[in-house]
């Protein structure tokens, strides 16, 4: 993928701006030799003598936990954590598909809903359309305080881009910059495929996901979450992030979203955002084992197939982000819990005065920091050092 981006992508890019097309050919030539002697290091020199794991190990993981995400949890603690999720969500999923058909199962539910879905030169179209009403439903509901002058652009990945992540990206607004644009960078069902092929594709971008993950990711999602970060004086926490929070809030709003009343098929789309939180308890699950040496590559994708109902397809991309980034993974789900206890906290402290546009707007406000530091600054939990 990046030889892609190197060989074809930047050179064909280069020539819609003259000036700069032979810096750009040249350089992106360097790097892709730098690049091969790369691979050629690691296919000659490294690969003979790797033992095939993946895992960081549970000292580095524990690490990862302690100094990255502000957590006092060991990886064991960390996946009993994990294993209680995973259980409560696999309880409120069942029970959702039970009032939605007594007969049939989470799963089965879940393939009929996939056949409802954008055609594939409309699924950009349906995602941007899902966005903006998310929007109008934040300023409407008074959720959050929408800064003047943003927007959020969908555009379709790059190919280089799209063994990286089983969907796409979000692209936040930059610190300091002097836009305030986000983009959603979706991958595209590709031409050509054949008729099962692409019906396969177009079943993971169901109507009722569509609905839960454009609030996730733009408002009041992480788009919003950018910016309200940037309204902050201090540059540290306009820049510094911490993804137990940045995630955590991410899911949060998928919940936010269901309390009031966002989602055009409240009953369906219940049943997938549960669905969805499932998946990201998985990751606790799957991240902590995969980097503790408990399960490989090739397992953690079978558990997405077999438990979460993901297309085997999408699981490499998946299983890929637990690989270059441990720990990542289980920010979603740690974080989520996180803060709709903090929410439930703050809400008990103010008591009657307690609003949630000034409870959201604060919160965001501070930048995404590690939990212990917000429930200070909200004046909940005195924590020591900073």
């Amino acid at each position: 993928s990046q030889r892609r981006l190197l060989d074809e992508t930047i050179p064909a890019f280069a020539l819609t701006v003259p000036d700069q097309a032979q810096a750009l050919q040249a350089s992106a030539k360097r790097a892709s030799a730098a690049l091969g002697e790369f691979e050629t290091f690691l296919r000659e020199e490294l690969l003979p003598r790797s033992d095939g794991s993946l895992a960081v190990g549970r000292e580095q993981y524990a690490f990862y936990l302690r100094e990255l995400h502000g957590l006092g949890l060991t990886p064991e603690q960390l996946l009993d954590l994990g294993r209680k999720h995973y259980a409560r969500i696999e309880a409120e999923l069942a029970a959702q598909a039970t009032r939605i058909d007594p007969d049939k199962s989470w799963q089965q539910i879940t393939e009929d809903l996939r056949a409802n879905h954008p055609a594939r030169d409309d699924l950009l179209g349906a995602y941007c359309r899902a966005i903006q009403r998310s929007r109008d439903h934040v300023r409407a509901k008074g959720l959050v305080t929408v800064p003047p002058g943003e927007e959020v652009r969908c555009v379709l990945s790059d190919p280089s881009q799209r063994a990286f992540s089983p969907f796409g990206v979000f692209q936040q607004p930059a610190p300091f910059a002097a836009g305030k644009i986000g983009y959603l960078i979706l991958h595209p069902v590709p031409e050509g495929l054949g008729k099962d092929k692409e019906e396969a594709l177009l079943r993971a971008h169901d109507y009722t996901w569509i609905d839960v993950i454009a609030p996730h990711e733009a408002y009041p999602g992480h788009h919003l979450q950018a910016l309200k970060a940037q309204e902050n004086p201090r540059p540290m926490r306009q820049v510094y992030s911490t993804p137990v929070f940045t995630e955590g809030w991410g899911l949060y709003t998928e919940e936010l979203m269901h309390e009031t009343g966002f989602y055009a098929d409240p009953e369906a789309t219940r049943l997938t955002q549960l669905r969805l939180r499932l998946w990201r308890a998985a990751r606790v699950l799957l991240d902590a084992q995969l980097h503790t040496g408990e399960i490989d590559y090739d397992q953690a994708r079978a558990f997405l197939v077999k438990n979460i109902g993901m297309e085997e397809g999408a699981t490499a991309g998946e299983v890929g982000i637990y690989v270059s980034r441990p720990s990542y993974a289980i920010s979603y789900v740690v974080g989520y819990y996180e803060i709709m206890q903090l929410r439930e906290d703050y809400r008990r402290a103010k008591g009657e005065a307690y609003d949630a546009r000034e409870f959201h707007d604060r919160l965001l406000t501070l930048g995404s920091l590690p939990m212990p530091q917000v429930r200070r600054l909200l004046g909940l939990e005195a924590v020591t050092g900073d």
